[in-house]
């Protein structure tokens, strides 16, 4: 079991990653894209849990491996 196995994953965690920092950023300067708890709820939110199960994985294998 290598990074082949959750590579997916992790591209998608990066993507989502990279939408929020974009959207936090346009909403700091002022040119908001959408609604306040839209954007939490659907982008934010669903980045969070992405990276939660990243680690989640990243664990779980360090432990297999011992």
């Amino acid at each position: 079991m290598g990074w082949g196995d959750d590579w997916e994953i992790v591209i998608s965690t990066i993507i989502l990653i990279v939408i929020s920092m974009t959207l936090i950023t346009l909403r700091i300067i002022g040119k908001p894209v959408f609604e306040i708890s839209f954007e939490t709820l659907v982008i934010h939110v669903a980045t969070i849990v992405a990276i939660a199960s990243c680690i989640y994985i990243i664990i779980s294998k360090r432990r297999k491996q011992i």
